[in-house]
């Protein structure tokens, strides 16, 4: 319905597109401009909404959050404060709880003061305070865990109230003796630790997940628009360069104090949780990061590096939109792009031919070769350029390339779709099953690459999955 309504104007995404609303299970957000004609179409939806389903919006309960007060009399009979004011929502204090952690410090306490009443019941042996801490007290920090991230002091309070409840069978005891090692009471039972839960790990490991949800959600998901913004705020770069920087964490080098993300980036720095691996196809080779990849060395045998290191340009290259093998190589000839092209793009810089030079030596000669070969035949994926499923009801048929035929032809097997798309990602369709009528041999100048991933939760025989060809190609 607000959606819907092209009177209440949401906040703008690109494309055109606008953010009006998010609806969970105990609360719902709204977004309207601040304007007569916005806010008054989103109460009579809201209105229409109540008449149909028989609710009723309790609008003395509801919290307008605003820029400045001077736009209060646009919400009649709600509570309005200002956006910067504390307020909770899905059980998160905004916007405190985002950029310090002082909800989850008040969170440990009510979890000490639960394994406080858990010790006056009856006696419970060593494994069951274990279980006990775990289920009844632990678990309160995970929710707003995910969002807030207490004080290192605060993570230690807690850590020893635990130990003191364990083994004590009283978290608030003055003093306790540590009869075995933290990191070995974490470990599970069967490699003979106590199954503990880390809460600093944990709480860790929730922030991390964000930032993974991140890297792989679908670019156009207006959640995912608003955080590159707010990252880019925190990193002091582009919104364009945040998935780069995500991918290369030493260019997190300049956080932004106070930012609603710097906390979780600086985790996300420090455990640098991705490896480069060695590409395997033509499409990986594209993607490498020209630095701080050590496949990619300088006459001394060391990384380019982002920052931080005397002569280091990485930072500043990648602010001008240069810093991958694909922004420094022509598709359509086969070669480096032209040195005029790649002076206007590093426009500012210092020795741009010099050190693109440098750049250019330095990526491995195989990876040239497979370049100027196109693709990289066996065992790549491919559709022919006609043949889509965007604006069709069928699906394509996909070819998996085993030889080169001359220079012209190529000698494929063919796949086809068999089954919806994954209910998690709507742009993973699967699974794909042989159709060996359709084997033969195709022009090299018909088709164009795409994904495709192995599903590897089934055993038995592979299973392939395509990524939607309509919505993200990798040609």
């Amino acid at each position: 319905m607000l959606c819907a309504d092209n009177d209440l104007i949401g906040l703008p995404l690109p494309h055109g597109k606008q953010l009006k609303s998010s609806a969970f299970a105990d609360d719902t957000g709204a977004i309207t401009a601040l304007t007569p004609t916005s806010v008054r179409a989103l109460t009579t939806q809201i209105e229409h909404f109540e008449r149909y389903a028989g609710a009723k919006l309790n609008w003395h309960k509801s919290v307008a959050l605003v820029p400045d007060m001077n736009a209060a009399g646009l919400f009649t009979g709600m509570r309005v404060q200002r956006i910067t004011g504390s307020t909770v929502y899905l059980g998160i204090v905004m916007p405190d709880a985002l950029s310090n952690g002082t909800q989850n410090e008040a969170v440990t306490h009510k979890a000490i003061n639960r394994m406080a009443s858990c010790a006056k019941r009856p006696q419970a042996e060593v494994f069951g305070r274990a279980l006990l801490a775990n289920t009844a007290a632990s678990s309160m920090l995970w929710y707003a865990g995910a969002v807030s991230m207490p004080s290192q002091q605060a993570q230690l309070n807690y850590q020893t109230n635990l130990v003191k409840f364990v083994w004590k069978n009283d978290p608030l005891a003055p003093t306790t003796v540590h009869r075995v090692a933290w990191r070995k009471l974490i470990q599970p039972r069967a490699a003979g630790g106590l199954g503990l839960l880390d809460p600093s790990n944990q709480i860790r490991a929730l922030h991390l997940r964000t930032i993974f949800w991140l890297i792989l959600e679908d670019d156009a998901a207006p959640w995912k628009v608003l955080t590159l913004q707010t990252m880019a705020e925190a990193m002091r770069l582009h919104p364009a360069d945040v998935m780069t920087a995500l991918l290369q964490p030493s260019l997190l080098g300049n956080l932004k104090r106070g930012a609603l993300w710097t906390p979780t980036l600086t985790l996300w720095r420090k455990l640098s949780p991705l490896r480069l691996r060695p590409p395997a196809s033509r499409e990986q080779i594209l993607q490498q990061p020209l630095f701080d990849n050590p496949m990619i060395l300088d006459a001394e045998g060391r990384p380019f590096p982002w920052m931080r290191t005397k002569g280091a340009f990485g930072r500043a290259w990648v602010t001008t939109g240069i810093g991958r093998v694909a922004d420094i190589w022509d598709e359509s000839t086969g070669d480096w792009k032209d040195d005029s092209l790649m002076i206007d793009a590093l426009r500012g810089q210092t020795d741009k031919l010099g050190r693109l030079r440098h750049i250019q030596r330095a990526i491995p000669e195989e990876w040239t070769k497979m370049l100027r070969m196109g693709l990289q035949y066996r065992g790549e994926w491919a559709i022919l350029r006609s043949n889509t499923s965007q604006g069709s009801d069928s699906p394509p048929v996909f070819f998996q390339l085993k030889a080169k035929v001359g220079s012209q032809w190529l000698l494929a097997d063919a796949w086809h779709p068999m089954g919806p798309m994954l209910p998690t990602n709507r742009h993973i369709i699967g699974p794909m099953q042989r159709k060996p009528k359709h084997d033969g041999w195709i022009p090299v100048d018909a088709i164009r690459p795409v994904a495709v991933l192995r599903d590897k939760t089934r055993t038995s025989a592979p299973v392939y999955r395509a990524f939607h060809p309509a919505c993200r190609s990798l040609s």
